[in-house]
């Protein structure tokens, strides 16, 4: 079958454009067929997109080096080298004839600028590196060196080439179609149960909060705080004030005015019995609800403002610093002087009141060394702090962020994992609906996956119940 190579001439155009020529002729000689620059405007960025397309179908690329390197792209780079490398890309046969450096030139023909002349040694010995190179002197002695190499090339390693329509054998080309078509519906059948199988051993991972999707909070407001701020006999509750006399509010009064820090005193209090009434120690789940297994999970809580991330938090009432010179509190008073009252009365409540701190005091719940080491479980001591550690999973709190980050090593499907002794509570402060934002990545995905967890905050409120108190 009668085969048209085309072969692409890539080279500077001024001070080769008579080798070129005499190149473009030998291969017309030969009944091959020659394409390059003279075809397209070489500074134009649309055109490029046309030479790229003519070296993708050309059999062979011949580029030929002189004295200069040539005008440069936005790349910085000479539309010769641009071409060679898109070439070499692309895998295309590269034949390439350098000038000797010795041989006689005319002016324009060499490169004045030193940045040009450094440019053109660099691509120069790029061009040597793991290629055949000829090297010539004059347009003849390229001419020959040209064709020789083509016709090696062109016996040896064929390229695709072009041929008549009506040369073609259309029964063989029909046969590979249908052939090809077979083969191509086995493929995509093969990827379809390919994929098919991926999709059913794929994990889908879930995030639960206090085992549920979705989370309610009450606050619980109380107006039973028991705060050292000034008061007058006529605003406190019948059953305290009758307890009192208007002159020992009036002295609680003036003694509160000289205490130094009380304000900030009074402020802490409410803090830590505002977080008493509404911390909540959340339990965080993690299932893989899919069918296979996930690794490298990495998940992402991020909290709205109104529901609040702390750590050591204090709990403890006892902990707060007293301000020096705190009086006895007016509700204290007033139940200390009641109880008196009820003795006086009834002097077998005393008795009562007794055995109870005698019950109490037998009923404590401490136990000996030996029946701690007997009652101490393999299950208490994973609940311990020694028990928290893992190494195949973690979990970190940012309160500046307002966020929790899970990692965990794997997770088979059907399979769960539970943080629940972990070093930090939720607060809620606003009542509203809101969300969480679960970010999900695991190695499996392909992109994070998104989890909304809705949150309903309620507000409700528990007045001074005074007979309790007292």
């Amino acid at each position: 079958m009668d085969v048209k190579y085309q072969v692409f001439i890539s080279s500077t155009y001024i001070d080769l454009k008579e080798a070129r020529e005499k190149i473009t002729k030998a291969i017309l000689s030969s009944y091959h067929i020659p394409i390059g620059m003279e075809m397209f405007n070489a500074g134009d960025e649309e055109q490029w997109e046309v030479i790229r397309k003519t070296i993708d179908v050309s059999d062979y690329y011949v580029l030929i080096i002189g004295h200069r390197y040539g005008s440069l792209t936005n790349e910085g780079i000479s539309y010769t080298e641009k071409e060679y490398r898109y070439a070499k890309e692309k895998g295309i046969p590269i034949h390439i004839f350098i000038r000797n450096d010795n041989v006689a030139t005319k002016p324009d023909e060499r490169d004045e600028d030193p940045d040009l002349t450094l440019k053109l040694k660099a691509f120069r010995e790029e061009a040597k590196i793991g290629k055949m190179v000829d090297f010539w002197n004059d347009i003849s002695d390229l001419e020959s060196k040209v064709l020789l190499s083509l016709f090696k090339a062109m016996n040896s390693k064929k390229g695709i080439g072009w041929i008549r329509a009506d040369k073609a054998d259309i029964s063989a080309m029909s046969d590979e179609l249908v052939r090809l078509s077979k083969e191509n519906r086995t493929l995509r059948d093969e990827v379809k149960r390919l994929e098919n199988m991926i999709k059913a051993r794929s994990p889908k991972i879930d995030v639960q909060i206090n085992g549920s999707s979705d989370l309610k909070f009450v606050i619980t407001k109380r107006t039973d705080y028991k705060l050292y701020k000034p008061v007058k006999l006529e605003d406190l509750p019948e059953e305290v004030s009758k307890y009192l006399e208007i002159n020992e509010v009036n002295e609680y009064n003036a003694h509160l005015s000289k205490i130094y820090g009380l304000d900030d005193y009074n402020d802490e209090i409410s803090s830590v019995k505002y977080l008493k009434d509404n911390h909540n120690k959340p339990v965080i789940t993690v299932i893989n609800n899919g069918t296979g297994k996930a690794n490298d999970i990495d998940i992402v809580i991020e909290f709205p403002d109104e529901l609040v991330i702390m750590k050591d938090a204090n709990l403890n009432l006892d902990e707060i610093e007293e301000p020096e010179g705190l009086p006895e509190h007016l509700y204290d008073l007033a139940k200390k002087r009641r109880k008196e009252e009820m003795f006086k009365q009834s002097p077998a409540f005393k008795s009562v009141t007794n055995l109870s701190k005698i019950v109490n005091a037998f009923s404590s719940p401490f136990i000996t060394g030996n029946q701690l080491s007997s009652r101490l479980t393999l299950s208490e001591l994973a609940g311990s702090t020694l028990g928290n550690f893992n190494i195949h999973h973690s979990l970190s709190t940012s309160e500046e962020d307002n966020t929790i980050e899970i990692n965990i090593d794997d997770l088979l499907h059907t399979n769960e994992i539970n943080f629940d002794d972990e070093d930090f509570i939720i607060v809620p402060k606003k009542a509203g609906n809101y969300e969480i934002k679960v970010s999900i990545i695991c190695e499996e995905y392909e992109t994070r996956d998104e989890i909304i967890i809705p949150v309903t905050i309620e507000e409700t409120v528990n007045y001074f119940d005074v007979e309790n108190f007292l």
